[in-house]
Formats: C-alpha cells, sequence, structure tokens
C-alpha cells in the first residue's frame, strides 16, 4: 500500500472524502506520562504533512478541483505526487464535479432542409433503400379492366393483394387490418408523417421527400400504393389523397402541391406538359439533362407524367416517381441519360416546375382555364 510518511515512520496519511487523516501507531503515544508530547510531536508531523501533500497554498499557486469519489468504507491512499497532481488545497475541500445538463432544445438542430439535401448521399441512400423495397413488395390493385393486366395478374398471384377480395378500400384499410388499429387512426399516422417533411423541408425537397415518404411507408407494409384511373382534374391537388386513389398526373399534382405556399389544382398530363414559365426544359440531347432538378416534371405531354426526384449529372441517372399502373402501382425507377433519350422518340421532356416552388405559377388555375 502506498504511503506518504511524516517526520517518522509511524505517521501515514490518507486521502477521503473530507481531508487528509494522520494516524499515530506508535504505543508509546497512548502512555499517559508522555500524552503531552506525543501530542505535540504529532501536531508537527500533521504539519510538516500537509505542507508535503497539500502545498504551502501560496497565491501564485493554482488550485485545481476534481471529482471526489464518494467512497467511506473504502479509503484510497495517494502517493506525495498523485495528492500533488489532485490538487488538494486544504484537508477540509471536498472535491466537486460540475454537472452541465443541455436542454434538449438546445441539443437539437432545427435545420430546415431545402434544394441541397436533394443532391446528398444521405438522400439518395433513402432513394435507394425504398427502391430496393420496392423489389420485393406485393402491388394492391382493385378493378382491373385490361385484360391483358388482369391475366398477368392471375399467373403471378403472389405479387398483387387485390383490395376488392380483401375488402380494402384503400390503404388505410389494409394498415389497419394489419397493425389492429382503426382506419382513422392509419390515416392520422400518415397524415402525421407528410406533416413532418412540411416542417423539416422547404421548396422542391418538401415535393421529392413528401413523394418519398408516401412510398417508404407503404413499403415498410410490403406493398405498393394502387395505381387508379383517376378522376379528371376538376379539384384541388390537395383533396388527392395517393393512398386512395391516383394515377400519373394525379401523382405528380399532388407532391408538387405539397411545396405549393397555396393550394393549385390537379393537372392532367397535357397540363403538366404545358409547362410553367417562358424557359421551360427541352431536352434534346444527353447533355440537357443536367439542367433538370429533383421536384422537375418529367412528361410526353400526352400519355404519362412522372416527378424526376433525383439527378446525378456524375452518374447520368434520373430517379422518377410515378403512379405507372396497375401492375406496378406507384413506384420509383431509375432512368439512364441514355434512356431517357431514346424516350425522346415518345415525346418524353423535362418540365422545368421552378415557378411552382417559388409561388409564381398560374398552375392553381389549371383546374379552370385549360
Amino acid at each position: 500500500m502506498d504511503k506518504v510518511s511524516g517526520s517518522n515512520n509511524n505517521t501515514q496519511v490518507y486521502a477521503n472524502q473530507n481531508s487528509a487523516q494522520v494516524q499515530q501507531t506508535d504505543s508509546q503515544a497512548r502512555e499517559t506520562d508522555s500524552a503531552a508530547s506525543s501530542s505535540s510531536g504529532v501536531q508537527e508531523q500533521e504539519d510538516a504533512a500537509e505542507i508535503s501533500v497539500f502545498g504551502n497554498n501560496n497565491e501564485d499557486e493554482e488550485i485545481v478541483e476534481f471529482v471526489d469519489l464518494d467512497d467511506d468504507e473504502n479509503e484510497i491512499p495517494y502517493t506525495e505526487e498523485e495528492m500533488s497532481a489532485l490538487g488538494y488545497a486544504d484537508e477540509d475541500d471536498d472535491l466537486i464535479i460540475e454537472e452541465v445538463i443541455l436542454d434538449d432544445n438546445e441539443l437539437a438542430v432545427s435545420e430546415v432542409r431545402g434544394d441541397e439535401f436533394l443532391q446528398s448521399e444521405e438522400y439518395f441512400q433513402r432513394l435507394s433503400a425504398v427502391m430496393e423495397k420496392q423489389e420485393n413488395c406485393q402491388v394492391l390493385y382493385n378493378n382491373v379492366k385490361n385484360t391483358k393486366q388482369r391475366n398477368y395478374i392471375k399467373n403471378h398471384t403472389e405479387d398483387y393483394i387485390s383490395m376488392k377480395k380483401n375488402g380494402y378500400d384503400d390503404f388505410y384499410d389494409f394498415m389497419a387490418e394489419h397493425d389492429g388499429i382503426t382506419k382513422e387512426e392509419a390515416k392520422a399516422y400518415v397524415e402525421s408523417r407528410l406533416q413532418e417533411v412540411k416542417e423539416q423541408y422547404e421548396g422542391r425537397a418538401v415535393a421529392c421527400m413528401s413523394a418519398l415518404t408516401i412510398m417508404e411507408i407503404a413499403a415498410d407494409y410490403g406493398v405498393k400504393l394502387p395505381y387508379n384511373d383517376a378522376s379528371t382534374p376538376s379539384h384541388l391537388a390537395k383533396d388527392i389523397d395517393p393512398a386512395v386513389e391516383s394515377d400519373c398526373a394525379n401523382f405528380v399534382s399532388w407532391a408538387l402541391d405539397q411545396a405549393h405556399p397555396d393550394d393549385i389544382y390537379s393537372m392532367n398530363v397535357g397540363q403538366l406538359g404545358l409547362g410553367y414559365s417562358n424557359d421551360d426544359i427541352n431536352v434534346k440531347n444527353t447533355k440537357d439533362y443536367t439542367s433538370l432538378q429533383a421536384g422537375d416534371v418529367y412528361t410526353n405531354g400526352s400519355q404519362h407524367a412522372m416527378m424526376i426526384v433525383y439527378n446525378n449529372p456524375e452518374k447520368g441517372i434520373i430517379i422518377l416517381a410515378e403512379s405507372s399502373d396497375q401492375l406496378n402501382g406507384v413506384q420509383m425507377r431509375e432512368l439512364t441519360y441514355e434512356q431517357a433519350q431514346k424516350n425522346r422518340k415518345d415525346g418524353y421532356t423535362g418540365v422545368n416546375a421552378s415557378t411552382v416552388y417559388d409561388g409564381t405559377a398560374n398552375c392553381y388555375n389549371y383546374g379552370r382555364t385549360h
């Protein structure tokens, strides 16, 4: 056991919570006829030990406070060097630790993410994760009129879930049965997730993350949202619910509306193809695809419309979000610049949607004027 000695070998100094203690073990100290002189000797030893252990407490000597190990049962002995390092200034000094408690609000970084987030690796990885999940998802479907598609589903029943046969009016019914909750609770959960997107993102990121989130929720349940050949654009886009029904144009209109400062009308494919400003992108070759941004529209102006949710010029790829058809439901898929170029023969091009996000587009009138 380490110890610090005073002027003779009979004195040991220990550090505990309250002070350095000096103990005299010489049996001669207990004799009554020498008590006074022995007490005086011990006091001198204590003084010497305190000076040796604690320093002389000069003003130019820095005092440091350390953590007191509150261990009354097991006193821990220290060497002189250890005591000096601990910085004891007085034998009655307790060691104190300052505990800094950070409020949760101080720890949270309230950062609203914008367009730059759509080029981040974090965003790309999240897109990729959902796309990978969707590869193994069953497609919710209902009322397939196309004979060829209906026969395909009959031959691949393991990939599809008939909402009509299972009594589902929409995705909320599927969630409710799966989780043992009410349809209202299921809908409230989806709405809360989409509200979080509006609070955490801005601009194009709101549109893209809304599309991603609604598909992510469905993918977590092992399904894709159903495609429905929905109504003509005569109502506000905010009234569209992709968990209930959406065709290609309605899905894009809904996503755009999530980011628009006002309520816009839903648009059909032709209206989406008309664009929103005089500087719409007209993609003529692969170089032009670098100008497209996540949040722009990709359409042939007559049959199908999709929203670009990711564009990487270095990799030469675009990721599209779409309500595809009865066979594929609401999904994301990757398109290379070369593949996009081939689609030009079918009239596909990019449409600049910038004025939607800055609030100057007249798309809120499209439902009435086109």
